[in-house]
């Protein structure tokens, strides 16, 4: 077994009992050092994320509104489409100029024939 060597001088060991006393508080001030700053990282990666998710919420709100948008224009198409339809129609032009315009097809003795030589 070793023993320890006796300290001769007091001096010595109170030179010796300070710089333990040193560490000691040097090793507490690091340990609360890494755990403040384990304790930080964690709060900054988790607002981050909270920032990115509000971000995400926004722009997915954003394209809900540009969907609905989207939709109401669809239908307006639609509906313009099926006026331009209604309105191209033959039979309804044809009923339109006769009603609106009096217009109709041409009798017989309105009819003359032009005789083009070749």
């Amino acid at each position: 077994m070793k023993r320890k060597k006796k300290k001769k001088d007091k001096n010595e060991y109170r030179k010796n009992k300070k710089n333990n006393y040193k560490r000691i508080v040097l090793k507490k001030l690091l340990k609360c050092t890494f755990k403040i700053s384990c304790i930080s990282f964690i709060f900054i990666t988790i607002l981050g994320c909270m920032y990115g998710y509000s971000e995400v919420s926004k722009l997915k709100y954003e394209i809900g509104e540009l969907e609905s948008k989207l939709h109401k224009k669809t239908i307006e198409r639609d509906n313009i489409q099926v006026e331009v339809d209604l309105l191209t129609r033959s039979k309804d032009i044809e009923k339109k100029a006769n009603e609106e315009l009096g217009m109709d097809y041409p009798k017989e003795n309105q009819i003359k024939y032009i005789e083009v030589s070749k």
